[in-house]
Parts: structure tokens; sequence; C-alpha cells
């Protein structure tokens, strides 16, 4: 799987990068009580999924640094 890393790194920031967009640049068509409760759940997810992307990136980096 580690040839194939950089492309599921890639995949994810674009998918990332457009879920963004999606939940925060793009205006919404309603402002009804359960539209905006939903935002809220999605913008949560958003970030643990960033989260554990950041960590995904750097987990090869920080495993060099804890066996030296």
């Amino acid at each position: 799987m580690e040839p194939l890393r950089p492309y599921f790194l890639t995949a994810a920031a674009i998918f990332l990068g457009f879920s963004f967009w999606k939940l925060y640049l793009k205006k919404f068509d309603c402002n009804c009580r359960e539209d905006i409760k939903t935002r809220k759940i999605a913008r949560g997810l958003f970030w643990v999924g960033t989260a554990a992307f950041i960590v995904s990136v750097s987990f090869q980096t920080l495993l060099i640094l804890l066996y030296q």
C-alpha cells in the first residue's frame, strides 16, 4: 500500500477541500432549524475527518521520531 499512499492522500485532500467549500463557502438555500442542526453536525464530522487526515499524514514521521 505504500506506493499508493501519495494518491490516497491527494484524493483525501481533494475531498476535504470539496467538503470545506460545501460546508463553509457555498450559500445554503434554506435557513430552517433542521438545516442549521444538520450543518453543525456535518461541520463537526468534517473537523474530525480533518484531524484524522492530519494524523495519517504525519503518522509515518511520528513513528520515525519515536523509534530513534
